[in-house]
């Protein structure tokens, strides 16, 4: 970036408050993997502070989120959104340095008001850049009274030239004021970090170095289709999302390859080359070769049908993509593809934060920093707490559920962090094949076959022994010990390992049952009971008992609450016992009310350092204002860290109601009482990453951040919240549900009402959109468990161009090619043009029948169709929504000399070219905006290039305007629509501009006239009719399910 900087900071005055404890991450260069290093530094904040922010000070000016921020913000403790998290763009930095400031300052002061803390991310030197950007972050930080982490690449430099780079930005740092905290030099070579961090110790301050790892910039495969424009052949679509951690071209013979092959690789190799195909396809299922992440067939060639159908036979899981590049533009676009940290990558999360965690010293840095000490403990905070105790004083666990994929990629992330030691039960070899399937490398992880394994003996004797007064023989005991429950918690009895975490896919009770006849209860207590942890949004609290003891008596609720507190001082909560009940103090009476009473008593009686409280209402428990009237005198009301519920109904369907309701995160139940620890998860345990549900409620736009393990649970979660907002859906009079699926290929051309076999058809079309068809079919699924008993019906986009003429729908290139990879013209907007088309119809009182349309969809994305009697005869979109009309960041026509010129003159990728066609072209391209009001205020302020911009759209839509005439042979009604196309007066007036002769003519007044119905904008006396038609494909798609089930 060319910009001025002055040798003393700018007088820029933050507001006169508590300053947050902040941290500025900069570098002098792009790829320091500034992700990871932001990552662990926002995980160390969470852990000390309460309210931790995330702010981006320069972004680019991009429809696409930046993913360093948005995988940030999903890990804050701060109620902070994604626009607010941004300050300027690089175009304010360029035009005005000094105003860009003052705004950036401005911004960060209204994050930091709501935070203890802030992470603020520097700029990545993703625009054109210059040797002052370091400089400009440096005055950025000094402005925000940020120390700066600096942040250097160590990749391909030797430890003396990492630290010269570390000196020469220090000096730059200092120059500006800039405080510096410390170092860390990431992407070093792993057999030089200790020469790098002791190169290091010359800046005088704290300094780190990290390895490159290269899981972290490995491509998922899903990225790798996309780059080499490809399509799932076959394979398990979400297998898509493994990292490819080499690629291989498949040139040799297939015996060398073997030899070569090593752990998520991706092997390239032409489709005809069926020894080569076979070979990696047995490769992968075979014990003792290594997990591949998938095969790329490529030069546009399929399988022999013998062969498909032998790979069918086998049903691969591992995906295996076609694409119509050749072998060196495969390679080429594969080996460019770079993956990144970001959301939904939480291999690679875990794997930034295992870095961060084992070479960074936290309380180093945190010290530097001063944060304010926390009055509460966030969930954030105790996880960071829990993984920390958890690594110093690392225990061996026993999972018995190995398959089950949350388990193994739960011991994945354990096993990343060096969390525990871990034990699975379950068949090693198809746990080990799953788990690589996964993406989970479990390393040296013994995986033990309860039905073959060596301690089958030993333990059936020792069950033998403690079940001897049952009758219990030690040939029943080997078959008991086949249940990995029992074989499990035999480990746990006999020191093998130091407990057991089950229940993930079995009952409680079957999870449990074994500790009591084999560990039994510790001395002095005669319940064994169990607390949930509920990590609220701001606290975490501990639930008992809410899943063992149905209608404990007074002595065992005491028993409950007493072992709740020690549950949670050992997780570092501080135990405040709330007793509760359906009164507050001695204003009830009755039985339940009594039994807490004497509870209550006993508590006090046994453990008099306790702070306890009951009985006591929840309400009185949590909200001191509410402690304030009802028991002002309390040391619990109001403060409550413990809860105890009189029984189970009530604690299982309060704990799970609050989960629920309150987006909590329910870890447990924690069994407590027993000798040794076993744990029983939920079967709703999901562990995996955040996720977030947007909704409308009547009060607004409310939004909830939960875990979400798969698109099955987060449907579910939606009609949960549907429940609780309004009522369940199956009460609420639905007699239909309309599907809407993005891909019906050349099998579905209407509404269609669903059984198992349109599942699967729609499930086979995968390969032809497979990031979309498998997520309607996960969809439609859930749906039919939730409303099974009413129709349900599948809306295709597709489906209204299924009518084009075969004239229209081809491409002029090879039959063949274009067979074996179903590449026509499949155009998009279907629902939209179809519903359009119908609602001109009816404002003009005439049979669609009998009308020659043209529909004009203009939003940021934008297509135009040719409508005859209703039937579509030609749209501009084609196989993918790039072709056509000028867009918002798509070019829509062009040359297709201009990729092959491209890629060999320009040297750019497929991913590349793919990146700037579809992201980075259309009016953005052309003017650096794509919102048509911000363009036309460029145009009339006289900017040229937008208003070439502007003539470059106008005249590609009459371009196509002029054809679909032509092609229509007359046309009766022309009908603008979507989000340009409805309220850009301009577009409208200028696309139909001197047609007067062909019979088109636009009132002024008319067109400016604004109005959310249809509505009449030709003049009159006009031949053809001009309309303005707001889409709803959501009604569109509602009344083709009710037309089709006759309601």
């Amino acid at each position: 970036m060319a910009m001025a900087a002055p040798a003393t900071p700018s007088s820029v005055n933050p507001p006169a408050r508590p300053q947050p404890s902040s941290v500025y991450i900069a570098s002098p260069e792009g790829d320091t993997g500034k992700s990871t290093i932001a990552l662990g530094v926002l995980q160390m904040l969470c852990a000390s502070a309460a309210r931790v922010g995330v702010f981006r000070p320069i972004a680019r000016s991009t429809e696409e989120t930046d993913y360093i921020l948005e995988l940030l913000l999903e890990h804050t403790t701060a109620d902070l959104g994604y626009e607010e998290s941004l300050g300027v763009t690089y175009e304010h930095v360029h035009a005005d340095p000094e105003g860009a400031l003052s705004e950036i300052v401005a911004r960060y002061h209204q994050v930091a008001a709501q935070c203890d803390a802030v992470v603020v991310i520097g700029s990545d030197y993703t625009d054109v850049a210059s040797p002052s950007e370091l400089g400009y972050n440096a005055r950025i930080a000094v402005n925000l009274g940020a120390p700066v982490l600096l942040a250097v690449r160590g990749a391909r430099r030797t430890p003396e030239e990492v630290a010269q780079l570390a000196q020469l930005c220090i000096g730059e740092l200092t120059a500006h004021h800039a405080h510096l905290l410390a170092v860390i030099a990431n992407r070093c070579d792993p057999d030089e970090l200790d020469a790098v961090t002791e190169a290091l110790g010359s800046t005088g301050v704290p300094a780190w170095s990290l390895p490159e790892i290269p899981l972290l910039i490995a491509p998922t495969m899903a990225e790798l289709l996309e780059s080499i424009d490809g399509s799932l052949f076959s394979g398990d679509p979400e297998l898509l999302h493994r990292e490819a951690l080499r690629v291989m071209v498949g040139g040799m013979t297939a015996e060398h390859i073997l030899e070569r092959l090593t752990e998520g690789t991706v092997v390239i190799a032409p489709a005809d080359r069926s020894e080569v195909l076979l070979a990696m396809v047995n490769a992968h299922e075979a014990e003792g070769f290594p997990s591949l992440a998938g095969i790329i067939m490529n030069g546009g060639l399929t399988p022999h049908p013998s062969i498909a159908k032998l790979m069918a036979g086998l049903k691969p899981r591992l995906p295996i993509l076609t694409t119509d590049l050749g072998t060196f533009d495969t390679a080429s676009a594969a080996a460019q593809t770079r993956g990144r940290v970001a959301v939904g990558s939480q291999r690679k999360i875990d794997t930034a934060l295992s870095v961060m965690e084992l070479r960074v010293d936290a309380p180093t840095l945190l010290e530097r920093l001063k944060l304010p000490i926390p009055s509460v403990v966030t969930p954030q905070m105790f996880e960071y707490q829990l993984v920390d105790r958890a690594r110093r004083d690392r225990k061996h666990i026993v999972l018995p559920e190995g398959g089950d994929d949350r388990i193994l990629r739960a011991a994945g992330r354990l096993l990343q962090r060096q969390v525990a030691e871990l034990t699975i039960l379950g068949d090693a070899a198809a746990v080990r094949r799953r788990a690589a399937e996964l993406g989970v490398d479990l390393g040296d992880t013994q995986v033990l076959d309860p039905r073959t394994s060596e301690h089958v003996g030993p333990f059936a004797e020792e069950y033998a022994r403690l079940r001897s007064h049952k009758g219990m023989s030690v040939d029943r005991a080997r078959e008991v010990m086949s249940d990995i429950s029992y074989f499990g918690t035999m480990m746990v009895h006999l020191g093998i390992a130091d407990g057991m975490v089950s229940g993930a896919a079995h009952t409680t009770a079957h999870t449990i049952r074994p500790s009591f006849e084999i560990i039994k209860t510790q001395p002095g207590v005669s319940t064994v009971s169990s607390v949930f942890l509920m990590c609220l949004s701001d606290r975490v609290l501990a639930y008992g008992d809410c899943a063992v003891v149905p209608d404990p008596t007074s002595e065992q609720l005491a028993d409950i609450a007493i072992s709740s507190a020690q549950t949670s001082s050992q997780f570092g909560i501080d135990p405040r016992i709330a007793m509760l009940s359906y009164s507050t103090g001695d204003s009830g009476s009755g039985a339940d009310v009594d039994k807490v009473r004497a509870a209550t008593k006993l508590v006090r009686e046994r453990r008099p350092d306790l702070l306890v409280e009951g009985p006591i209402q929840y309400d009185a428990a949590i909200e001191q204002s509410v402690a304030d009237t009802k028991m002002p005198d309390s040391e619990v009301a109001g403060k409550a860290t413990v809860f105890i519920f009189p029984d189970l109904n009530t604690g299982n369907n309060t704990y799970k109601a609050v989960q629920r309701s309150a987006g909590a995160i329910a870890v447990g139940p924690v069994l407590q009482g027993l000798n040794k620890p076993v744990n029983d998860l939920s079967r709703g345990a999901i562990g995996e990453p955040e996720g977030r549900i947007v909704y409308h409620h009547r009060t607004g736009l409310a939004e909830r951040h939960v875990h979400i393990a798969d698109h099955r649970a987060g449907l579910k979660m939606v009609s949960d919240i549907v429940a609780e907002v309004g009522r369940p859906l199956r009460d609420a009079g639905i007699v239909a549900v309309g599907h809407r699926i993005v891909h019906g290929g050349d099998v579905f051309f209407e509404p269609t009402l669903i059984d198992d076999a349109v599942v699967q058809s729609i499930s086979d079309l995968s390969t032809l959109a497979p990031l979309h068809n498998p997520a309607n079919v996960i969809g439609i699924e859930v749906a039919r468990e939730e409303l099974p008993d009413i129709p349900h019906v599948a809306v295709f986009d597709t489906a209204f161009f299924h009518t084009l003429p075969a004239e229209a729908s081809t491409y002029a290139i090879d039959r063949k090619v274009a067979k074996d990879h179903a590449i026509r013209r499949y155009g998009f907007h279907g629902t939209s043009h179809q519903y359009v088309s119908a609602q001109a119809a009816e404002f003009l009182g005439r049979d669609l029948s009998e009308l020659n349309q043209i529909v004009l969809h203009l939003g940021n994305g934008a297509s135009a169709s040719a409508i005859r009697g209703g039937r579509a005869i030609d749209t501009s979109m084609g196989l993918t929504p790039l072709e056509g009309l000028v867009m918002g960041t798509r070019s829509g026509d062009i040359d297709p000399g201009v990729i092959l010129h491209l890629h060999r003159s320009g040297g750019m990728g497929v991913d590349q070219i793919d990146d700037l066609l579809n992201r980075h072209s259309g009016l953005k391209g052309l003017s650096g905006v794509n919102d048509f009001r911000a363009l036309l205020k460029l145009v009339g302020e006289g900017d040229e290039d937008a208003a070439l911009a502007y003539d470059v759209y106008v005249h590609r839509l009459r371009k196509y305007i002029g054809a679909y005439l032509v092609e229509l042979g007359g046309v009766d009604v022309i009908t603008f629509t979507g989000g340009v196309g409805e309220n850009n007066v301009d577009v409208r007036r200028d696309s139909l501009a001197g047609l007067g002769r062909l019979g088109i003519v636009v009132d002024d007044d008319r067109n400016r006239a604004s109005s959310r119905d249809a509505r009449r904008i030709s003049a009159d006396g006009s031949g053809v009719e001009v309309l303005v038609v707001p889409t709803n494909e959501e009604l569109a798609i509602a009344r083709a399910a009710a037309e089709l089930i006759g309601d």
